[in-house]
């Protein structure tokens, strides 16, 4: 039988019978098929934390709803409008299209390879050309989740900060770098036949989307590196210790304030912060910088699995949010039914609240205590000049 020809009759695709380049004949595929076994078993936990979030964030939605309408279908429909405008919520379910849809173009090319391999021939052509319509749409998915993902996190940092919009400002500039870089690498990868992401043309655009938190010490020593990258160092690794600080600020002064919060065990209080700052994105990202910077193979699987793993780390929040767990003081869990967003107040303003609502006990107090003193004061013979005295005092008070 002709070599050239397949088992059918047919001729293979051209692209895939070119002989290959000197700089991929020593590729390793075994990360890229271990990613495919890997990925699923994060998409499937995360599809599960996910399912849960949405869960108990629609049960919150229900109990907090508060309508006249006796017709079911109305309270309902009234119920889903609150829930579907939580920003976690709406974010849940853009991640979730996001994850499915690079989980699904990972199988996608899994199941092309090994159809070019019952082919008798080598897949290595088709997972290197990064021009492929697969593999284009898989880093235009990897450079969406990233802003959505630092984007709730901004959110998050903003609420457990008192809503701080000076703090979020440069993690804002950030994202709005994090899109324009991905989809800059996007386009590169639509002309990029033969060759690698490991190409100086696009080494720094590829760097700029990896999260970059442990490396500060890298760029306050001056490293030569785009502008954008630097603003996403010093962007990042702000996003992190900011929502560290205030999450370790918040959890002190609960176990001050509560005291069965004092006897809680210290890998109590350092579970929450790993979770709450989504440190498993950081230390993920971290990962995915050292394989990248060493030109290892590791850097496509640390790569393509990034949008599932940070999906998680925000999922592990969610869900902590979702169950009321979340290191808030119950006053700033309080949702108000007339809010759009359905987000808590900020301490400030939960404050505030508190002493509006202390004062006017106070005054319900003495009004109730002078109306008292002046009908006692009626029924006797005792001069009315000894009210106005008791008021004055009172006003001093």
């Amino acid at each position: 039988m002709d070599s050239g020809k397949l088992p059918d009759g047919g001729r293979p695709s051209p692209e895939l019978c070119l002989p290959l380049p000197p700089s991929l004949s020593s590729i390793d595929l075994s990360p890229t098929f271990l990613t495919v076994a890997l990925e699923s078993l994060l998409v499937g936990i995360f599809i599960i934390l996910t399912s849960a979030s949405l869960y108990l964030w629609f049960g919150r939605a229900r109990r907090n709803a508060t309508t006249t309408s006796r017709s079911k279908l109305r309270a309902g429909c009234l119920t889903f409008c609150r829930w579907i405008r939580n920003p976690l919520v709406f974010g849940s379910i853009v991640l979730f299209v996001i994850v499915l849809a690079h989980w699904a173009g990972t199988t996608t090319r899994l199941m092309i390879a090994i159809s070019i391999l019952n082919e008798n021939r080598s897949p290595l052509m088709f997972y290197t050309d990064l021009a492929h319509p697969t593999s284009v749409l898989l880093c235009l998915l990897v450079a969406i989740s990233a802003p959505v993902v630092d984007s709730l996190l901004i959110w998050r940092l903003w609420v457990v900060s008192g809503r701080s919009k000076i703090l979020i400002l440069p993690p804002i500039l950030a994202v709005a770098t994090f899109l324009a870089d991905g989809l800059r690498v996007t386009v590169w990868f639509t002309n990029a036949h033969g060759k690698s992401i490991f190409d100086p043309e696009i080494k720094y655009w590829i760097l700029a989307n990896i999260v970059l938190t442990a490396l500060s010490n890298l760029y306050c020593s001056g490293e030569c590196s785009p502008l954008s990258l630097r603003l996403i160092i010093v962007a990042k690794f702000r996003i992190l210790v900011g929502l560290m600080y205030h999450i370790y600020r918040i959890s002190t002064e609960m176990s001050k304030a509560y005291t069965e919060d004092s006897s809680l065990p210290p890998t109590r209080s350092i579970l929450n912060i790993i979770i709450e700052s989504a440190t498993i994105h950081t230390a993920w990202s971290i990962l995915t910088l050292v394989s990248y910077i060493t030109q290892n193979n590791i850097a496509i699987m640390t790569l393509d699995m990034g949008p599932v793993v940070a999906s998680i780390a925000f999922m592990l929040i969610n869900v902590r949010v979702g169950l009321g767990w979340d290191i808030r003081r119950r006053t700033e869990c309080e949702y108000d039914h007339d809010s759009r967003y359905t987000q808590p107040p900020s301490r400030f303003e939960a404050a505030r609240r508190s002493r509006t609502s202390s004062n006017q006990e106070l005054l319900s107090e003495s009004s109730s205590k002078r109306s008292t003193l002046r009908s006692t004061l009626r029924s006797s013979d005792i001069p009315m000049s000894s009210l106005s005295r008791w008021d004055t005092n009172t006003t001093k008070v």
